[in-house]
């Protein structure tokens, strides 16, 4: 059996798509990291802070399941190029002062964009590297899963 080499670039769009993992993990935790400065600069309700957690999370299974069929008709780079977007675009807003009903809609524009973001990174990994048009294995348990279906 003879090993083909690494594609050129492919440990840099792996060390890009880390990156882009690292923002995404971020996103999910900096409510609940900056919950006490966040409920008093904006008076929030206890109720309020739970919506405010919980919005990222409205819009995240619908849009993975549209998500997931975009992905199938298009190149995996070209929707994480449009996911990471959409983060820029929804996170825009909270350079300037911001109330309630922005931070909400943000955050729930936010965690649509971060639906699929996982399984494509892995798809993406594969593909990059070239795993997929090899017979090695992939040791992490969910390139498993996502190397079955791409």
């Amino acid at each position: 059996m003879t090993t083909q080499p690494t594609p050129k670039g492919a440990w840099k769009i792996t060390f890009l798509l880390f990156l882009f993992m690292l923002v995404n993990f971020a996103d999910k935790i900096v409510v609940g990291l900056a919950g006490v400065p966040i409920m008093t600069e904006l008076k929030l309700e206890p109720e309020q802070f739970g919506l405010l957690g919980s919005s990222f999370f409205f819009l995240f299974s619908i849009a993975a399941i549209i998500v997931g069929f975009i992905v199938n008709r298009i190149a995996t780079r070209w929707v994480l190029l449009a996911l990471a977007l959409v983060w820029a675009l929804a996170q825009f807003p909270m350079v300037g002062t911001v109330g309630f009903t922005t931070l909400l809609i943000c955050r729930v524009i936010l965690g649509a964009g971060e639906a699929k973001a996982r399984r494509f990174r892995w798809r993406c990994i594969l593909s990059t590297n070239g795993f997929l048009t090899r017979s090695e294995p992939c040791p992490p348990p969910s390139c498993r899963r996502d190397r079955r279906l791409a």
